[in-house]
């Protein structure tokens, strides 16, 4: 019984690794291209919309599909799609109540709750 928890464990063990070593490499994958000069990878950080066209924390590499571009139209959305590169400023900015990415987010939240 013992080695079977054993083999268990060592097999969530390897699968979390692969998980990691994906996400790790999808990252550096997405640098690269940025460093290159190539396309730019954004980051949504607003809330979620009912109708699951925007997804909190969804990336966008090169540009905003055709279906979220007229949603992104509104000024407060669109300061929610933030570089991957400034994504730590951008949270610590949204955890400031007095920060205008606050702001925007509150807007959109209001924005979305309409739709």
């Amino acid at each position: 019984m013992e080695d079977l928890n054993k083999g268990m464990n060592d097999a969530a063990e390897a699968k979390e690794k692969r998980k990691t070593a994906t996400k790790k490499k999808a990252t550096e994958q997405a640098t690269e291209q940025t460093e290159g000069g190539a396309e730019k990878t954004y980051i949504y950080i607003g809330p979620s919309a009912k109708d699951g066209v925007l997804i909190k924390n969804s990336l966008y590499i090169g540009g905003l599909p055709t279906h979220i571009q007229k949603v992104a139209e509104n000024n407060a959305v669109k300061r929610l799609f933030v570089d991957v590169n400034e994504l730590t400023k951008a949270q610590k900015d949204l955890g400031d109540k007095t920060s205008p990415l606050y702001a925007f987010y509150k807007q959109a939240e209001e924005i979305l709750k309409q739709n």
